[in-house]
């Protein structure tokens, strides 16, 4: 168990968040990188792409977060799981858009 602002967290639940930014900032960069290698006139500035990744991966964790993706009881997931999940990432898009 893993202490965070005096509550006790699920190590596993801990270790998939943590992947998953880990997943979304490295999708992040990777499409960066190759946009820039097609488009050579344009310059990927570090910082930048850093803040982007990070801004994707905390309003993706907030969307999945209120379509309850997060609660790990719901186990193995069902055909609900699934409308949830392509909803909150349509949510995210939308609020990119």
């Amino acid at each position: 168990m893993v202490k965070l602002f005096n509550r006790a967290l699920p190590t596993r639940s801990v270790f998939f968040c943590l992947t998953e930014d880990l997943l979304i900032w490295f999708s992040v960069v990777v499409s960066v990188l190759m946009f820039s290698l097609s488009e050579p006139s344009l310059h990927a500035d570090g910082p930048l792409i850093l803040a982007q990744g990070l801004i994707l991966a905390a309003l993706f964790h907030l969307t999945l977060y209120y379509s309850d993706l997060y609660d790990l009881s719901l186990f193995p997931p069902d055909q609900g799981h699934l409308i949830r999940l392509v909803r909150a990432g349509g949510i995210g898009l939308l609020i990119l858009w």
